[in-house]
C-alpha cells in the first residue's frame, strides 16, 4: 500500500479545506424553503430512494445516489423541478418498459435528505424537522 510522505499529505489536507469550504458555500445557494422538501420526501418516501453505492473497480468510493420511479411523466417532470429549485442540479429523466427512472448522484443533496429523515423502508420516518406547518404536512 502506498504510504503518503509529509508533502503529499498536506496536499491533500489543502484540498480537503478547499473542498470543505466548496461545499459551504453551495449549501448556501440551496433553496431551505420546507414546503419544496417536504414534497421531495414525499415523493422519495412513495417511490424512491436514497442509497450509498460503493464501486466494484474503486471500493473506497462511495457514490451516493438519488432516484425515484414514478409511472406517470407529469411526476417525474415536477420531481425534476422541485430538485432543481432546491438543490440547483437537475436528475436525469429515463423512460423505462413501464415507468420513469428520474436519479442523480450529489453529494450535498444526499447529506440533506438523510439528514431530514431516513428513507430505507424498514427504517423510514417522518421528518419532523420541516413538517411543522398544514401546508407542509399535506405534501
Amino acid at each position: 500500500m502506498y504510504k503518503y510522505n509529509n508533502t503529499t499529505q498536506k496536499g491533500r489536507s489543502a484540498a480537503e479545506k478547499r473542498w470543505a469550504k466548496y461545499e459551504e458555500e453551495l449549501k448556501k445557494l440551496h433553496n431551505h424553503d420546507p414546503l419544496l422538501k417536504s414534497r421531495l420526501c414525499g415523493y422519495l418516501a412513495g417511490d424512491g430512494c436514497v442509497i450509498i453505492c460503493k464501486e466494484k473497480a474503486r471500493p473506497h468510493l462511495k457514490n451516493k445516489r438519488i432516484s425515484f420511479y414514478p409511472d406517470h411523466i407529469c411526476l417525474a417532470n415536477d420531481f425534476r423541478e422541485t430538485f432543481h429549485k432546491v438543490y440547483g442540479v437537475k436528475p436525469s429523466l429515463e423512460k423505462e418498459k413501464n415507468h420513469y427512472r428520474v436519479r442523480l448522484g450529489s453529494k450535498l443533496a444526499y447529506l440533506d435528505l438523510i439528514s431530514l429523515a431516513k428513507f430505507d423502508s424498514l427504517g423510514w420516518g417522518i421528518p419532523s424537522k420541516i413538517l411543522t406547518t398544514p401546508e407542509t404536512k399535506k405534501e
